[in-house]
């Protein structure tokens, strides 16, 4: 199959970008500075040649990009509609989802910590080059195969490879989570080029900073997600079917959630033309116990649902890819079950 050429490539897709535009344009603050004239969403979260590949006689492949963008084609024409189609059927949650996941890991900041994490692996082993296990048999490892490793590992191929495989993963966890839609009565909210934000359950207050990637989505208290100027989406680890009213949110809930959703970019935020998006300073509270009667870390704890999504994943750890998506369904007064997407 022959790929489109993709030179520059969003890293938030042009349809997500699109629901905080206005005339398809957006306020820019790049780098801590503020764009005086709106941008055009073509050049907002963009990366030269960002999910670009090579095949192994050095050919530039664009699978990768095109994959994404069959993902986009699907949920593009959803976001504009969220308010509208709430709360969703099974199906199209699923599809959000896989949408949400892919967001969460496919931006240069997970990229760089990925590569990180692979060159300090590389490092112990050459420190400590221990025999491995394969196929019952153990093997030794040589300076040879370590390289080779180092090779794949930081390659374009091993970094995408790794980044389609953990959002197969996080597809089970983001949609078995139970979802709330907090809207605002006015435009409030700003998006960044990394928007999705999880919160550690063990963190009662935070100062704004950027997700921990070693944190561990399992472990979320709750995962916020901009979806336009006025909605947010709120993911909770309750036991309960998907809440069918939005929660009325407040100038407060969108400075706190904007507060994250800005220091997790790497380099762009933006927002709507004609809004002013409040930020709030300090050490800041999560929203979900706030916001969701009773909701806090014995909930997530004790949570049947969380439980059965760990026990569906762990199979999974070692592959690259998960196959199915298995969301666990909660339906009213029923126990939670596994339905694959």
């Amino acid at each position: 199959m022959k790929y489109s050429e993709v030179k520059r490539a969003h890293i938030v897709p042009r349809c997500y970008l699109l629901n905080f535009a206005a005339a398809e344009s957006l306020m820019l603050n790049v780098d801590g500075k503020e764009i005086l004239n709106p941008t055009s969403v073509d050049d907002a979260a963009v990366r030269r040649t960002f999910y670009r590949r090579y095949r192994p006689d050095g050919t530039p492949i664009d699978d990768v990009e095109w994959s994404l963008s069959q993902l986009e084609d699907v949920v593009g024409p959803m976001l504009p509609h969220v308010r509208q189609a709430w709360p969703y059927a099974i199906e199209q949650k699923g599809k959000l989802a896989e949408f949400l996941a892919f967001q969460f890991v496919r931006g240069p900041r997970w990229k760089s910590w990925r590569e990180e994490e692979a060159r300090r692996r590389i490092e112990e082993q050459r420190r400590n080059p221990e025999p491995i296990l394969r196929n019952g048999i153990w093997l030794p490892v040589t300076h040879k195969t370590i390289n080779e490793l180092e090779d794949h590992l930081l390659s374009e191929t091993g970094w995408l490879v790794r980044m389609m495989s953990l959002a197969n993963k996080l597809i089970d966890i983001f949609g078995s989570m139970r979802w709330h839609l907090i809207e605002f009565d006015r435009p409030l909210l700003a998006v960044s080029d990394h928007p999705i934000i999880g919160w550690h359950m063990k963190d009662d207050a935070r100062s704004p900073e950027p997700n921990r990637p070693g944190d561990g989505a399992l472990n979320f208290l709750e995962v916020r997600a901009p979806i336009s100027p006025s909605l947010a989406l709120l993911m909770t680890w309750q036991d309960l079917p998907d809440s069918k009213n939005p929660i009325v949110g407040t100038e407060a809930i969108a400075a706190n959630i904007n507060a994250f959703t800005i220091a997790n970019a790497e380099r762009q935020w933006m927002y709507q033309p004609g809004s002013t998006p409040p930020i709030a300073r300090g050490h800041l509270p999560p929203v979900a116990p706030t916001l969701v009667a009773g909701y806090g870390v014995d909930e997530v704890e004790a949570s049947e649902v969380r439980k059965t999504v760990s026990e569906n994943i762990q199979p999974k750890l070692g592959e690259n890819f998960g196959g199915t998506a298995e969301i666990v369904a909660v339906h009213p007064r029923e126990r939670p079950g596994s339905l694959a997407q």
